[in-house]
């Protein structure tokens, strides 16, 4: 089942980071500058937004030269980035502005990692070509899911996705007037250091060279509060500072009804299974608040279990005979399961093993477990 799928398993990230696949990408006015950068946490905003930011003097060289396709390709191939918003279309065109022409599909962040293996940079075009892999986070109970991740390519052999950016082009330089003797020449309307710092911005928006503040500003708010949980070293707290723990009630919220997440085709043929936590905030009405993500599967995945957990039916917390916000952490489990029998395949055994005490089989390709009780 995996034949065609390149699983990297070195993907090592640190202990208050977002997935380990960090590239620099910092376009220069006249080249570009950046290398493989070490796995990190998401930068603050202060630190990437001085990083993408276009130089002054740069910006104002008179001499600025269009950039090379050996600059471009230097930093760009081989090198493993983001889709910005999730594009998920494998023919992609943008403008000068690196807007979207057209319309495409979004999906998760998790299923957006292109790795750039082509490069050609014409006088009004950037044409990419690349691999669009997903991220999968090892999801052993007995180790920190932050630890390890891995990619496994989602484009299959001999297919590629296509990303072409439009490229500026200065204005052409005015002519000076006869009766303009003595007066310097006016200035083109757009310099290239003008063309250079658009085409820098384009090519940021469109992608990412880590989950840096703008792109963890795009997402879902339970992917938000993770990543800023992570990146801080700290455990979620809910925005609500009147949501008490489980273990601070007399009677304990509960979930009603199991629930099965919608499965989708990249995950099956993947085969990702284990398990994943989610923190909800179930409120006096024992419907779901807050959400957020507490250990991640990835592969879109958790996207269709946070959609499910908002259907879901809770018996909210009680405390001095009345209903009140508590803290509750599910846990999902993820299987795999025959399309053609409707029972567990072959690695249901190894996703019962992640969680204790098994969930009952359901006919589909996840269960849920009870929810665990925050202390």
């Amino acid at each position: 089942m995996h034949a065609d799928h390149s699983r990297n398993r070195s993907l090592p990230y640190s202990s208050n980071a977002a997935p380990a696949m960090v590239s620099a990408l910092i376009l220069g006015a006249a080249m570009l500058a950046g290398a493989q950068a070490p796995p990190a946490a998401p930068p603050n905003a202060a630190a990437q937004d001085s990083a993408h930011k276009p130089h002054a003097k740069q910006a104002e060289a008179p001499d600025a030269k269009p950039l090379s396709e050996d600059d471009v390709r230097n930093q760009l191939q081989g090198k493993t980035f983001y889709l910005r918003r999730g594009y998920s279309n494998n023919d992609l065109r943008f403008d000068v502005r690196g807007n979207l022409a057209g319309s495409s599909p979004q999906m998760s962040h998790t299923l957006s990692v292109i790795v750039i293996d082509k490069v050609r940079l014409s006088k009004s075009q950037l044409q990419l070509q690349g691999i669009r892999y997903g991220i999968h986070y090892l999801t052993d109970p007995t180790e920190d899911p932050k630890l390890r991740s891995e990619k496994l390519r989602i484009t299959p052999k001999k297919k590629f996705v296509r990303i072409t950016i439009q490229r500026p082009e200065p204005a052409p330089k005015r002519k000076r007037s006869k009766h303009s003797k003595g007066e310097p020449d006016q200035p083109p309307a757009t310099t290239q250091a003008d063309a250079n710092r658009i085409f820098e911005d384009a090519v940021h928006r469109v992608l990412s060279a880590d989950l840096d503040e703008r792109m963890i500003a795009s997402l879902p708010d339970y992917w938000q509060l993770y990543y800023r949980a992570a990146a801080a070293n700290s455990a979620y707290m809910p925005s609500d500072p009147s949501v008490l723990r489980q273990s601070a009630v007399d009677q304990k919220a509960r979930l009603l009804t199991n629930f099965e997440p919608p499965t989708n085709e990249l995950a099956q043929k993947a085969g990702i299974i284990g398990i994943a936590q989610y923190h909800v905030v179930v409120g006096p009405d024992g419907r779901p608040g807050e959400i957020a993500v507490g250990r991640p599967i990835g592969f879109g995945l958790d996207e269709s279990a946070v959609a499910s957990i908002r259907r879901a039916s809770f018996q909210p917390a009680m405390k001095d005979g009345k209903p009140v916000p508590v803290l509750l952490d599910l846990i999902v489990q993820f299987r795999i399961y025959s399309n053609r029998t409707g029972t567990a395949s072959g690695n249901e055994a190894a996703s019962a093993k992640l969680s204790e005490p098994a969930a009952p089989p359901l006919p589909g390709p996840y269960s849920v477990n009870e929810p665990t009780q925050p202390q």
